[in-house]
């Protein structure tokens, strides 16, 4: 049959054979000369036959004909208005894009080969060195990987996972799949001045972090999270000498994990970390790029005001913060760089108290606990997350986020789960050290001890060292303050205090494994 597959076959009472494939197209087989089709019909089906066959070994794009879906693939909805399909109807390749307005795929038209230049190959009609085939889901197509010697193979992985909607935790994976197959010499390692993913300039990852003035070396090239390197400024608001220690503003460690000097203690932390990092210039394009698909877009005078709310200093343009609260209303598959600018924004005095003050504040708070739930985007609750960080920059924001205090601890025992990745598992501790720096400030002691009933439940699971130490400088800032909130650290959390003892050469683990150390012998545990 000239199908990819057959779904249905069924045998009539006078002896013929029906089939149902997934073109659509019911087709009765017969014995009885004087039931089958004319010769002309039956040579046109032979045709069909033959020229299937043949597009079985076509390439489209680099593509492989065999490998595309039938019509039946639009029965599913797309993801993204805008997005497009490729289709297999009989011999022909056709392209559908989807309209989100009408709920509906539409016919582009016929899919045309082209020639590649020797040793190249055609995918979506550029030719590249290598087109790679990813099998991601046993049953599925694999996934084609597009990449040109020269090209930046951390670009290329963060191009190929948002194109596919893909898990941000495949990164390195597939960066380290690109290097070892396509054998490049001329890639040089990351460095911090990263290439963002959709526009090629540079790199954008929405919230990305660092110290506030000290660039982008505390933020690591490949993921984007934050981590803590060497003689880099803390990711916090302020920065100390080379040798500061991102909690304590003690010795830091040296390269090959020694302790320059003996250990410092590394709670209790007294100050509120904020996320700096961040690029304006990729954010505007991706907002400039989104905007232009909404309905009820924005002038791009009106959408380049809002972006210089989050250059530091920027004071508070009234008609650009309206902007802001209109463009926060987007979709949620779309506001993520709108997010990302307002986490930007709270930086800045002004712009804190007029987001935060009432009743612009309890709006900007419905909308964060909207991408707070259970149900939201993973990138938008790590950027809810860091927006709530930043809004304790000044008291107005403190004050609000000290209020929804209860709600946020709920919502990251909610989060906190083995699918949150690097970037959330580091917002969501981040969190929790600030409200444990709060509850201390404010003397809410009931909140103290729910604050530390909440790392008890985070803790145990967290698997990334950065997440893991912000986590532990927050139980033991609580625990140090008061002896009543020991009996709160659940046994699974002592458990995790044990087993994290142990030093490693990564400054960071090393950091863990001594912030560890201290809480048990706070604990007399030790």
């Amino acid at each position: 049959l000239p199908v990819q597959s057959v779904w249905a076959v069924a045998r009539l009472p006078n002896g013929d054979i029906v089939t149902g494939t997934n073109d659509g197209v019911v087709r009765i087989f017969s014995a009885d000369p004087a039931r089958q089709a004319d010769q002309a019909t039956l040579a046109s089906f032979q045709d069909d036959i033959a020229n299937f066959g043949k597009a079985d070994e076509q390439e489209i794009g680099g593509v492989k004909v065999s490998d595309l879906p039938g019509p039946e693939a639009l029965y599913e909805p797309g993801r993204a208005d805008g997005q497009t399909k490729m289709v297999r109807e009989g011999a022909k390749v056709v392209c559908y894009s989807w309209s989100a307005a009408n709920g509906e795929w539409s016919k582009i038209g016929d899919v045309m080969g082209a020639q590649a230049a020797p040793g190249k190959t055609i995918y979506n009609g550029k030719e590249y060195d290598f087109v790679f085939s990813v099998d991601i889901e046993d049953g599925k197509p694999p996934l084609k990987l597009p990449y040109n010697r020269g090209d930046d193979p951390w670009l290329a992985a963060q191009q190929f996972i948002h194109r596919n909607f893909l898990s941000q935790q495949f990164l390195e994976q597939v960066a380290n799949f690109i290097i070892t197959n396509s054998k490049d010499d001329t890639v040089a390692p990351p460095v911090s001045g990263a290439v963002d993913p959709f526009t090629g300039g540079a790199r954008y990852i929405p919230g990305g972090v660092g110290g506030s003035g000290a660039g982008v070396t505390g933020t690591d090239p490949f993921t984007g999270g934050t981590r803590y390197v060497p003689g880099s400024g803390p990711p916090t608001q302020g920065s100390g000498m080379s040798t500061t220690d991102p909690f304590t503003g003690g010795t830091r460690y040296v390269p090959n994990g020694t302790p320059a000097t003996s250990p410092s203690n590394l709670f209790p932390q007294t100050s509120y970390l904020r996320f700096d990092q961040g690029n304006l210039q990729p954010i505007q394009d991706k907002l400039i790029e989104l905007n232009q698909r909404q309905p009820d877009n924005v002038s791009h005078d009106d959408l380049l005001a809002v972006v210089k709310l989050g250059n530091l200093g920027a004071g508070a343009d009234s008609a650009a913060l309206t902007t802001l609260r209109r463009l926060l209303n987007w979709p949620p598959e779309v506001v993520f760089p709108v997010l990302d600018v307002t986490r930007l924004a709270l930086r800045n005095s002004a712009i804190n108290d007029s987001l935060c003050a009432e009743p612009q504040g309890a709006e900007l708070m419905t909308v964060l606990e909207n991408h707070l739930s259970s149900s939201g985007l993973p990138t938008n609750q790590m950027l809810a997350l860091r927006v709530t960080c930043n809004m304790m920059s000044h008291p107005r924001g403190e004050a609000l986020v000290i209020s929804k205090r209860h709600f946020l601890l709920a919502a990251v025992r909610q989060l906190a789960t083995s699918k949150a990745n690097k970037t959330l598992q580091i917002a969501l501790a981040t969190l929790l050290l600030n409200l444990s720096v709060a509850v201390l400030r404010v003397n809410d002691v009931p909140c103290q001890h729910e604050v530390v009933a909440s790392l008890s439940l985070v803790l145990p699971w967290l698997p990334e060292p950065e997440a893991v130490l912000r986590g532990l400088v927050a139980l033991g800032t609580l625990l140090q303050h008061s002896g009543s909130l020991h009996a709160e650290v659940s046994p699974e959390t002592l458990e995790r205090l044990k087993t994290s003892q142990s030093a490693a050469s990564d400054p960071t683990q090393t950091k863990v494994a001594n912030c560890a150390r201290q809480i048990l012998n706070l604990l007399k545990l030790q």
